[in-house]
């Protein structure tokens, strides 16, 4: 277990590459709240259980494996305003339907490469997925309401005379 005190992140290919997928600046600079994560190094592997980072305009869940010799495997899911952000492959109605009641849209996102020069990737697919699961729940709730209503109003008639 390794607990990382308060910080900042540090202006990092990682963390500008984030920044840069996300169209606007999120992570690069941000102050963290202190945060545990269970580790494992083995064979010179470090092994990331999930954990969360979290900031004022951020939360960044994270897991993957980070080679002492370089390459570097990591999945994170960013969570961050909706406000100024631009994904791409994500158009701004996909983003829309993504939020949540704060209005914050999670972004998956996949980290490779190395730490002097990591590659990030934003999920394009699953962010479409995720688009098409959270329409089709909205046309449901929005079918089940214009039920309640109209059961509500054919039940809630008097009787005629």
């Amino acid at each position: 277990s390794l607990t990382l005190a308060e910080g900042e992140f540090p202006a990092v290919e990682m963390f500008t590459g984030i920044d840069s997928a996300l169209g606007k600046k999120v992570v690069t600079g941000a102050s963290y709240k202190e945060t545990t994560a269970a580790v494992r190094l083995e064979d010179n592997v470090l092994s990331l259980a999930p954990f969360r980072f979290e900031t004022e305009m951020a939360r960044i869940d994270l897991q993957g494996t980070v080679s002492l010799a370089g390459p570097i495997a990591l999945d994170l899911a960013i969570a961050t305003p909706r406000e100024g952000l631009s994904v791409a492959g994500a158009a701004g109605p996909v983003l829309d339907v993504l939020a949540d009641d704060e209005g914050w849209v999670p972004i998956p996102m996949s980290v490779s490469g190395t730490l002097e020069a990591a590659k990030v990737r934003p999920d394009a697919g699953a962010l479409v997925a995720q688009a098409k699961s959270g329409a089709t729940r909205e046309v449901k709730e929005a079918a089940t309401g214009a039920a309640e209503k109209a059961l509500r109003g054919l039940f809630g008639r008097k009787k005629p005379n």
